[in-house]
């Protein structure tokens, strides 16, 4: 009788254990589903959301899915840009993620469709990253998402200051993955099990953004140095040579194109945007306007954290604390930025991350973190003066006030007005009706970063020295042309010519272009202001031209792939491991 009611009460705890699990599951689900309608709420609108960026942003979808249906993968040239002449925006501006709009754009889903579509699954993606990411660093789901709600927080403001980047702002979400991954495999006992999530965080950061990949390299010696004991032992030693390995074999076919363009291309982007970072700062005033760009529920937070004594005696938090300090300075008009450009190497690096508001994240991904720690610390002692405190309950406000935060940012993101360098800006929420009939893929409204440098965008076929989209120019003799085709940068048309013809076709030149007539091989090469040119036989021919990139691009692309398949396996035998060792 004494073991059945032993028995029954073991019973009766574990069913209140799991009463109590269920009850914290389905509590951040709820928490993290209200979070991901605020944050998403924009993107179910029949109209495009404009803002500086965007329709850069709808050319690139546009050609990536021109490139894959002309069976290009990948899509280095995007052969839409520039009224179809193409740009090397998939060498030189990461896009990972944005094959996922441009196949459902080849699938026949509507541009702006296929583009809201993505917005919502980036942001709901980088939540998760960021919640992943926190859930690491603290051990704990529940402080991981008052977390990534706080980083939250602040993300409109920060993206609407950079006119909503899409890669900063995918890159943006997984740097806690990154930070949260590397201390879990550098510090967490048995933890170098997770060396797979280091290289998924970093290759996603890699595929994003070119600026935010710079800042995460600098960023982890930094790291494995504040982690650097977890390094005395051997199998997270491995772990961290693994994750070296991989990341870089992944993200080979992303940094071979972009090292050639950028060393050998004389390109816009090759030459800073401003002269100095000092250009996109503002006065006290107009970062007091912007909320310091973190907005009031995070300072407040910061504020109180400072006159609590147990955060103020974790080094760890007060050089976080500076740390955000010195990266909101950044952004005011006082910083001396022209100075610190005077030192050479300086000078000539420095303007090329063209806004000081990209330093902010490194300052807001460990200050979520630290902010988040004391707000439940807060929380749980508020209620103990006042009874008998339950987790639950603590849980429950922290992310309820944490959720508050989030819907404060949103609302702050529409209703910032201030000055920057002298300029008005406020935000504005417009939509406008896109497609790919309407998009503008040249002039004043796409940037012409990625054209060559003495290429004006805006007046390209003024002069009537180059082709029109369509046209085959000749150079020199007589050739009539038919059947013209062409799908992203593969070109294709038939000629008749009694003496052969020197002809352009419009097409920037890039070194890794082929032309064949009937099967046989042409040597293409440049003309004026950089459009291809051929020298065609006399005849009737059929000519096909189509951008394969130099054979380093193809073999860093199969070595990246074999590495997703090594990878795969990696992760997949310790899995099975694992399980194994569990049976």
């Amino acid at each position: 009788m004494c073991e059945d009611m032993i028995g029954g009460a073991c019973r009766w705890e574990v069913a209140l254990m799991r009463r109590s699990v269920w009850r914290h599951r389905a509590l951040y689900a709820l928490i993290m589903l209200a979070a991901l309608a605020v944050l998403t709420h924009w993107f179910f609108h029949a109209g495009v959301l404009m803002k500086a960026d965007t329709t850069f942003h709808l050319n690139r979808v546009m050609g990536i899915a021109a490139g894959l249906a002309a069976g290009d993968f990948p899509v280095y040239v995007h052969g839409f840009q520039m009224q179809g002449y193409g740009t090397p925006d998939g060498a030189l501006y990461p896009g990972l993620l944005l094959y996922f709009p441009a196949l459902l754009v080849c699938f026949g889903v509507p541009l702006a469709v296929a583009f809201h579509v993505y917005w919502i699954f980036a942001v709901c993606f980088g939540f998760f990253a960021a919640w992943r990411g926190y859930t690491l660093l603290s051990g704990r789901a529940f402080i991981g998402l008052v977390s990534a709600l706080l980083f939250s927080s602040a993300g409109f403001l920060f993206l609407w200051g950079l006119g909503m980047t899409v890669g900063d702002y995918v890159a943006w979400y997984f740097l806690p993955y990154v930070a949260g991954a590397l201390y879990a495999v550098l510090r967490r006992e048995g933890m170098a099990r997770h060396w797979p999530e280091l290289v998924l965080s970093f290759s996603m950061v890699a595929g994003s953004h070119v600026i935010m990949t710079m800042f995460c390299l600098a960023l982890l010696p930094l790291g494995i140095w504040f982690w650097r004991r977890g390094l005395c032992d051997a199998a997270r030693r491995w772990a961290l040579l693994r994750t070296a390995g991989f990341s870089f074999a992944l993200s080979l076919y992303l940094a071979v194109p972009f090292a050639y363009f950028y060393s050998r291309v004389d390109f816009h982007i090759r030459h800073a945007a401003v002269s100095s970072l000092a250009t996109y700062t503002s006065s006290f005033a107009g970062l007091w306007s912007a909320q310091l760009w973190w907005g009031w529920p995070l300072v407040l937070l910061l504020v109180m954290a400072l006159f609590s004594r147990a955060m103020r005696r974790r080094r760890a938090f007060l050089l976080t604390a500076m740390l955000a300090a010195l990266c909101t300075a950044m952004n005011w008009s006082g910083f001396p930025w022209r100075a610190i450009e005077s030192i050479p190497q300086l000078g000539s690096a420095l303007p090329l991350f063209q806004f000081p508001i990209r330093f902010l994240i490194l300052g807001l991904v460990p200050l979520a973190y630290f902010l988040a720690r004391y707000l439940a610390a807060a929380v749980w002692a508020a209620l103990s003066r006042v009874g008998e405190p339950k987790r639950f309950d603590e849980r429950l406000i922290a992310l309820l006030l944490a959720l508050l935060a989030v819907m404060y940012g949103m609302v702050a993101t529409e209703r910032t007005d201030f000055e920057m360098a002298g300029i008005h800006v406020t935000w504005r929420v417009a939509y406008e009706d896109f497609d790919a009939h309407s998009l503008p893929s040249f002039g004043p409204r796409v940037s012409s970063d990625y054209a060559y440098a003495d290429i004006d965008a805006s007046h390209f076929f003024e002069d009537g020295t180059v082709p029109q989209p369509g046209e085959v120019r000749a150079l020199a003799g007589d050739l009539t042309v038919s059947s013209f085709h062409k799908v992203g940068t593969r070109l294709s048309f038939s000629y008749d010519s009694p003496a052969g013809a020197e002809v352009m076709v419009p097409l920037f030149f890039y070194p890794g272009y082929e032309a064949q007539v009937d099967g046989e091989r042409l040597t293409p090469r440049a003309e004026g202001p950089h459009v291809l040119a051929l020298s065609l036989p006399a005849g009737e021919h059929q000519v096909t031209v189509r951008y394969r990139g130099p054979l380093a691009f193809r073999v860093s692309a199969w070595f990246s792939l074999l590495a997703l398949f090594l990878f795969c396996f990696a992760v997949w035998r310790q899995w099975r491991r694992r399980r194994d060792s569990f049976a």
